[in-house]
């Protein structure tokens, strides 16, 4: 859950199943799927200070991880802005969901 001001934000599940197969090769990713803000908190930085906050996150309560994979719609600009900002790279691997061509973007988690 994502909290802002007490309230819940947004949400998004880390998975470290088989799923994380289909966007990285190597071992020791997870998956963000179902990464969503509330529309009243669209556009006051809560999702960027989420996923600022998410290496941490990942360091504290899955150690053996050492990086996060996720898709993001072809169309979908505004997001792909924000998890650039955030620290994603664009893997230049594409794959096809239900709604279309995602890219696929990973994040590097440096342990602490």
């Amino acid at each position: 859950m994502i909290l802002a001001e007490n309230k819940l934000a947004g949400f998004f599940v880390l998975d470290a199943g088989e799923a994380v197969k289909e966007y990285t090769e190597g071992s020791g990713a997870l998956l963000i799927r179902s990464y969503s803000i509330h529309p009243d908190y669209q556009g006051k930085g809560v999702g960027k200070k989420s996923l600022k906050r998410l290496p941490s996150f990942i360091n504290h309560h899955f150690r053996t991880k050492n990086k996060v994979v996720l898709g993001v719609n072809h169309k979908n600009t505004a997001a792909q802005h924000l998890y650039k900002q955030s620290g994603f790279v664009d893997t230049d691997r594409h794959i096809f969901g239900s709604q279309g061509k995602q890219f696929v973007y990973q994040m590097d988690i440096k342990k602490a």
